[in-house]
């Protein structure tokens, strides 16, 4: 069975370069060929597990290793301190565990000590009642009476009884000396055939079968005489009433099983004998299962099944109620002669409750032919079958010659039942989990509020402070006064909130012409402007003498020399903690204390304390209450969002309707479960054009439902004014249950060579229906996967996988990605990383780690022999390394398919994608299909044919269902030896690749100056267009701005780029070209160029050599047209991001560019048929003069028709080129894979 093949697959010599003999030696070893011992369960049974866990003792070890090898490793994770807190945790937990099993281990020995006890306290009670007994009779032949035969009986009895105890005395105390077996279970496993102990051991249970015997004898004859016990006035023996209690407390003896009282083995038989009619109810059943088990004889029931090798009690299991499993080992080749004997098994087909239980040896006798185990089980209400194998644990299996043991279950759920009880459960399920997220999502949200509102008043107190951390400086450091010989402050310190006088002695500064002016502020803070008023002559008295200063509190100073006061009243603020001033003169001088500044102390921190906790707290409140506001508006920004982007997939799926009606259509258009459909079909657009006869055959969800439709021939349209009289129809009556309508259509009833099919190209026509009782479940999807966005980007692959993941996954699929762990990942871009289980294989240890990486489960493998350990994610080649590229990836292909099987995971459908990942289709076939990873089937796509043709004709072979990134590419490359035997086979297609919507959304793009959507969409290219020349230093002047983004290679067409420079220079336009060569030769050329093009033309012309992420956005949003002239694209990404920005695209006519691009002057009809309108311009061939042709059009038309291109880039923008399209065409694409 499965441990034997995992210990097979567990250790080979190598995985890349397996031999098929290898393979084949393995897969002979995994079905037991040539062995006895070395059996196989059934495909089922391999299906439902991978691995058998190891003791507590062994995990704990395992842990303690795998905590060192993580410590010891040179690269450390970013989430390092979490991984090792995480492994530390399971090895206390498993610490734990040992310590539960040790207490275990000792209270299963203190209860065989217990047990040796409770023999002791039996023998003495036995001795007792044996002596009252004899007393008593030979107190009756004292008297001369007649001794009751009752009392010799019950006498004989307990002196059997003590004898019986004695034995088992025995048996226990010799089991205990060589084994744990439970006491009263003895096994010649655990012991040598001929042993001198293990013939005394048969002796002492053979003796213990005729002690029982006897017992069994006794009572019956007992239970001959009367039907129960007479009292001593019925018998007339003159016994009292405590004689009576004697035979009853004597054959009690419940420990070792034996009631006296009942007849078991006439009440066992009659139970038997009516197993049929108590099975017929279920209330029947429940209560014949308890009365059975009250009543067994063993013995009985086993007696004349001595060649059967597994026998059940009850016969027939009864759901909900405890079953008996007999496996007798001596009918068995295998586990003959095998100390341990486990039972594995499941219910339902191994779907439901796993069970592994331990067989003990049976109190039966054992001979040449009998040798009786037993366990006990519960088996499920939900069964309706039981399936189970047996094994040694050592990989030795008993299986059924493959086919399992096999048992229906009376009164549980039906197949059906199950099924719905497992959607229940599903159900019951996601709505816990959901739940549970949705509780997690508000305690985050709380979490997030909380702590959205601490930085508000940390910024508010931040902000508060800042105004006044100045004056707190020079307060502190002693330059804010309260007087000088140059300055006086009346009153001194000044009172908040109130006026005071400022006096400035003229003559002790550096002014010489009055009058002066006063130039303050209040907290040093002047940048929030200066106030200024004219000073007067501080003069109050005038003597004969001499003028006076009398100053307000009362001081007086004679003017004259030095002393030339003058004064400014001023209003002091609340908040101020320091005046601070400086004067000048008539002749414009100012006195500003050396550069310092004048500081007049008003109030030290403590006393503005009270008013900035109150303004800290104002300012906290107009925070929060802006942000509230940012957050209430881009929320309905992004609600918008979320509408207008649900708006694009309901029209998808509206346009993917439309599009096939030229070919068929519903009446009504979207059927309803349960009602009649009308079903129209054009043979004029399809394969069957001018065959006499049509007919219509299907059948209803995926082709999953029991109801078939046959076929039905197809008559002339009846209603013109539905139909035209080339369209045929047939109707049809929708299950109540069905939610899809599945039609091919043929030129005749029947099947062969000799009938043609339309089946759309292998993929079938599919329509939804409503309101039916089922809902389609959803599919399992795993892309394996060498690049990932944005976490290890090398060119477009790691986009598209993203990109239709997070896209199918919005449609209802479940979608997980395999990806290898470079140690170049990105990994702030990968949320709650950390390892899980791995696996052992390929000659080394996988570790596996789970991480959310846009929304996606991402699984990164990472073993330890080091192949992504190198730095990079291609270019192993030329590395100074033992390894290539197609060995890394060759065998990251083989360790995704062992991850998968290993962690039981059966997904639908595994799409890998290029070379690089092709290998997982011939390996996946060759060696897993058989062997427990039956479910899957293969998709593979081709994102570019250029490298790897060989791996690719080798997937494409194997692969269920192939596709390339353009439906026009698809035709170009049709002809390659590499794809041509796909194409004959009906499975290679082309599916447009898409943008991402959140990645590339104008209305949210940091990037861009002004966010903006079509409705605003002229001011928000402006803007960016504005900023675009700013930023590369060109000319703003009113001329059309061509972008280029691209990689400097041959397939980009580099010499019409070139060439396209200088003609758009000739009209007056600017040019921009973002981009770089991996070849250092054209990358010096083009170095040549751009010194060229700066020095002619710099204002015009600015070519940007490297990858910038936030430039290329700025590139496709202030571009007036984006030129794309490539020699072959496969798709092309940058002709939809600029549309998407409104930038109109000038396109070569090959791949995806032709498949997008519709241009304004000749492909209107086109553009119809796709239910577009033209968006752009594009040429044919690669010459300058085609490249010129679609350039020249542009730019005359943006010149002379303003209006008519404002209309064209608001219509660009509107068109929907996200994967709302593709994610369907992918769907439809993976069932027609499935039921290939």
């Amino acid at each position: 069975k499965k441990r034997g093949w995992r210990t097979c697959r567990s250790n080979p010599d190598g995985l890349v370069d397996m031999s098929a003999t290898k393979h084949t030696a393995i897969r002979s070893a995994w079905k037991g060929r040539g062995r006895k011992d070395v059996s196989c369960c059934s495909r089922r049974w391999n299906a439902w597990g991978t691995r058998i866990t190891s003791n507590a003792q062994d995990k704990l070890v395992e842990a303690q290793k795998k905590l060192q090898r993580y410590l010891r490793k040179e690269t450390r994770n970013p989430n390092h301190k979490q991984i090792v807190a995480q492994l530390e945790e399971e090895i206390e937990q498993l610490q734990k565990q040992v310590e539960i099993h040790r207490g275990t281990e000792e209270k299963k020995e203190g209860a065989r000590k217990d047990q040796t006890d409770v023999y002791r306290e039996l023998e003495a009670e036995n001795e007792m009642l044996r002596a009252k007994l004899k007393e008593k009779i030979e107190l009756a032949k004292q008297k001369g009476k007649e001794v009751s035969e009752d009392l010799v009986t019950s006498l004989e009895m307990l002196q059997i009884q003590a004898e019986k105890h004695a034995l088992q005395k025995k048996i226990q105390n010799m089991l205990q000396k060589e084994t744990v077996v439970p006491l009263g279970y003895r096994s010649g496993a655990y012991a040598n055939d001929g042993s001198e102990e293990d013939q005394k051991y048969q002796e002492l249970q053979g003796s213990l079968r005729d002690v029982v015997g006897k017992i069994r004898e006794n009572v019956s004859k007992q239970q001959e005489r009367s039907v129960s016990l007479k009292t001593p006035q019925q018998s007339g023996e003159g016994l009292d009433p405590d004689e009576v209690d004697i035979p009853e407390t004597n054959t009690e003896q419940q420990a070792e099983g034996v009631e006296v009282q009942e007849n078991q083995e006439n009440l066992f038989r009659q139970l038997m004998n009516s197993a049929n009619e108590m099975l017929s109810s279920r209330e029947k059943a429940h209560a014949f299962v308890k009365d059975l088990f009250r009543a067994l004889d063993e013995s009985e029931f086993l007696d004349g099944k001595e060649h059967r090798l597994v026998v059940l009690l009850p016969e027939t299991p009864i759901a909900g109620e405890k079953c008996r499993a007999y496996f007798n080992r001596m009918q068995s080749d295998s586990l003959r002669d095998r100390p341990q004997i486990v039972l594995e098994g499941g219910f339902n087909g191994w779907m439901w409750e796993h069970m592994t239980v331990d067989l003990l040896p049976s109190s039966s006798a054992r001979t040449e032919q009998v040798d009786w185990w037993m366990c006990e089980f519960s088996v499920p209400p939900e069964a309706y079958d039981l399936q189970f194998v047996f094994h040694d644990s050592n990989g030795v299996y008993e299986n059924n010659n493959e086919q399992n043991f096999v048992f229906d279950v009376l009164h549980g759920l039906s197949p059906e039942g199950f099924q719905e009880r497992l959607k229940e459960l599903e159900l019951e399920q996601k709505l816990r989990e959901r739940e549970e997220e949705e509780r997690q999502a508000k305690l985050a949200m709380e979490a997030r509020q909380a702590e959205q509102e601490a930085q508000d008043a940390q910024f508010a107190k931040e902000e508060v402070l800042s105004k006044y951390q100045e004056a707190i400086n020079i307060i502190t450091d002693g330059r804010a006064l309260t007087s000088s010989h140059v300055w006086k402050m009346f009153p001194s310190p000044p009172a908040p909130g109130r006026k005071a006088k400022l006096y400035f002695n003229m003559g002790c500064s550096c002014l010489n012409h009055a009058p002066l002016n006063l130039h303050f502020g209040f907290n040093c803070c002047w940048d929030n402007g200066v106030k200024g008023i004219q000073m007067k002559d501080a003069a109050t008295s005038h003597s004969s003498e001499a003028e006076m200063y009398v100053f307000p509190d009362g001081s007086t100073v004679s003017k004259g020399g030095n002393q030339y006061w003058f004064c400014a009243e001023v209003e002091v603020p609340v908040d101020a903690l320091t005046f601070d001033f400086v004067v000048s003169d008539a002749d414009g001088v100012f006195d500003n204390n050396n550069m310092s500044d004048f500081h007049v102390l008003v109030q030290d921190e403590e006393q503005l304390r009270p008013y900035l906790t109150e303004a800290i707290k104002l300012r906290t409140l107009e925070i929060r209450g802006a942000r509230k506001k940012a957050e209430e508006e881009e929320e309905q920004r992004q609600q918008m969002r979320k509408m207008r982007k649900e708006q694009m997939k309901q029209e998808a799926l509206s346009t993917f309707r439309k599009q096939q009606m030229h070919i068929y259509y519903t009446q009504p258009e979207i059927p309803v479960a349960g009602e009649k459909v009308t079903v129209y079909y054009n043979p004029k657009n399809t394969n069957l054009n001018g065959r006499s006869d049509i007919f219509l055959r299907g059948g209803w969800n995926r082709w999953t439902h029991s109801e078939v439709i046959q076929p039905i021939q197809m008559r002339p349209c009846e209603d013109g004014g539905i139909c035209s009289t080339d369209h045929l129809q047939a109707s049809l009556v929708i299950p109540s249950d069905a939610y899809m309508l599945d039609l091919v259509f043929s030129d005749s009833p029947g099947t062969g060579e000799h009938v043609t099919f339309d089946n759309r190209g292998g993929l079938d026509y599919h329509i939804p229906v409503e309101g039916s009782t089922k809902l389609e479940p959803p599919m399992h999807i795993v892309h394996v996967a060498v690049e990932m966005a944005p976490i290890c980007k090398v060119g477009g692959l790691g986009d598209v996988v993203t990109s239709i993941s997070r896209a199918v996954k919005d449609l209802g699929h479940k979608v997980e990605v395999v990806v290898p762990k470079y140690d170049v990942i990105d990994y702030s871009q990968v949320s709650h990383l950390q390892e899980i289980e791995g696996y052992h294989w390929g000659n080394c240890y996988n570790h596996v780690y789970h991480g959310i990486v846009e929304g996606l489960d991402v699984y990164f493998i990472d073993p330890d022999n080091g192949f992504f350990r190198s730095g990079c994610i291609y270019g192993a080649d030329w590395l100074p390394i033992p390894m290539t590229d197609s060995e890394r990836f060759g065998f990251f292909s083989r360790s995704s398919l062992e991850f998968l099987l290993q962690s039981g995971r059966q997904p639908d459908i595994i799409h890998c994608h290029d070379w690089s990942s092709a290998p997982v289709a011939k390996v996946y076939w060759d060696n897993y299909h058989e062997y427990g990873l039956e479910r899957p089937k293969i998709a593979f796509t081709i994102h570019n044919l250029n490298y790897g043709a060989g791996l690719i004709s080798e997937a494409i072979s194997y692969c269920q269902k192939a596709t390339t990134v353009s439906p026009t590419y698809a035709q170009e490359v049709s002809g390659n030896p590499a794809v041509a035997h796909g194409v004959q086979a009906g499975k290679f297609h082309g599916i447009r690749n898409g943008i991402d919507l959140d990645i590339w959304d104008p209305e949210g793009d940091i990037f861009l100056p002004i966010q903006f959507s079509p409705d605003n969409c002229l001011e928000g290219k402006a803007a960016a267009k504005k900023s675009l020349r700013e930023r590369l230093n060109l000319a703003d002047v009113d001329r059309p701005l061509i972008g280029v983004v691209t990689r400097l290679t041959a397939q980009k067409g580099m010499h019409l780029i070139e060439h396209a420079i200088y003609t758009a220079i000739s009209r007056g336009c600017q040019f921009v070209l973002l981009g770089s060569a991996f070849d250092s030769k054209v990358q010096q050329h083009w170095n040549e160029v751009a010194s060229r093009l700066s020095h002619e033309h710099h204002q015009m012309v600015r070519l940007h050599f490297e990858y910038n992420e936030p430039l290329s956005h700025l590139v496709y949003a202030g571009s007036d047209m984006l030129l794309v002239p490539s020699i072959f694209e496969p798709c092309g990404l940058s002709q939809l991001i600029a549309m998407r920005y409104g930038t109109v695209p000038i396109v070569r006519k090959t791949g995806g560019l032709y498949d997008t691009v519709f241009d304004v002057d000749h492909d209107q009809e086109r553009a119809r048929w796709e239910m577009r309108e033209p968006n752009g311009f594009n040429f044919d061939g690669a010459d300058p003069a085609g490249v010129d042709y679609a350039l020249n059009r542009a730019v005359d038309r943006w010149y002379t028709d303003k209006e008519w291109w404002k209309k064209l880039v608001s219509n660009d923008m509107q068109q929907d080129w996200s994967w709302n399209r593709p994610a369907i065409d992918y769907i439809e694409l993976y069932h027609a894979a499935i039921h290939s």
